[in-house]
């Protein structure tokens, strides 16, 4: 179901009762700063809820402010999951999300509440319920000599090796495209090939989506409200710590909206008008992508 607002209604309340009676897993999804967070607070006002984070940031610890993680307080009265278990340098795959959330939803059930997936991961989603192509394991050697490369190379490799997964990337999802050509390097098969042979590991449990879609303008004044909020309250401060701690700026925690411009700040590349110009506009670009995603891949 998608609504456009995050208020309690009759036909929610219809949609919990109708999870608690049918075992399914209440998912509330959707773009960044859309509230999410707000309904299934006022959820938890009625119900017996436990919430697992689909958040593909907040599972970093340290990142408090930047991730927009829930206060102390809320934590100690409601009971969340798969927030703040990693090390800023470690990565956690959408596998692992799926593996772990799955064995938290049949916990959670079994004290007769009900779990919500809360978050804008889609990758995480997806693969917790109708699984995901992972391929073999990182290879660092093999990362480390295509970073060297800038995107209109690495583009060009993929569009050589891979045509169909290229016209699904941007020339800038560097990321991506470098995992492709790392699975095609590794494995000698391009990554939609093996995605197409590949079976996936389907849920258990069947989820019910309520996906948050609110006018663009309202979600857009939103995200640049609680960015000022953010640099208010010690999100550039928070970075810093988490760098005097010993994190390289380029550990994978790092790779979350906002910290690389954050560095840049700190390091007298960017001023700070820049800075939170920049973290406004990524996003919102990322907002935009995650109503893409939502509207399109969660069935």
């Amino acid at each position: 179901m998608i609504i456009s607002d995050n208020k309690f209604s009759k036909e929610i309340e219809d949609i919990i009762k109708k999870c608690f009676d049918e075992k399914l897993a209440l998912v509330i999804a959707g773009p960044t700063a859309s509230g999410k967070t707000e309904l299934a607070y006022n959820i938890s006002e009625k119900y017996n809820i436990e919430i697992i984070s689909a958040d593909s940031r907040q599972i970093y610890k340290y990142l408090d402010i930047g991730t927009a993680k829930p206060s102390k307080e809320i934590l100690e009265k409601l009971p969340h999951h798969l927030i703040s278990i990693i090390e800023p340098n470690q990565r956690y795959s959408a596998a692992e999300f799926a593996e772990n959330a799955e064995n938290i939803i049949s916990e959670i059930f079994q004290k007769n509440k009900l779990p919500i997936i809360l978050g804008g991961t889609g990758f995480y989603i997806k693969a917790l319920f109708n699984g995901l192509f992972e391929g073999p394991a990182a290879d660092e050697k093999i990362r480390a000599e295509l970073e060297k490369n800038n995107n209109d190379e690495l583009f060009a490799q993929l569009q050589e090796i891979d045509k169909l997964t290229a016209q699904k990337f941007h020339k800038n999802d560097r990321k991506r495209i470098i995992r492709a050509l790392e699975v095609y390097m590794i494995t000698g098969k391009p990554i939609s090939e093996l995605q197409l042979s590949y079976t996936p590991k389907i849920s258990k449990f069947k989820p019910f989506y309520i996906i948050l879609d609110i006018p663009r303008k309202k979600l857009y004044d939103a995200i640049n409200a609680r960015a000022d909020k953010m640099l208010k309250n010690g999100w550039i401060e928070e970075t810093q710590e988490i760098l005097k701690n010993g994190f390289n700026e380029n550990c994978p925690a790092f790779e979350g909206l906002g910290y690389r411009e954050i560095i840049s700040f700190l390091n007298n590349r960017i001023d700070f008008d820049t800075l939170s110009y920049k973290i406004k506009l990524q996003t919102r670009h990322y907002a935009k992508r995650q109503i893409i995603w939502f509207r399109h891949q969660i069935k």
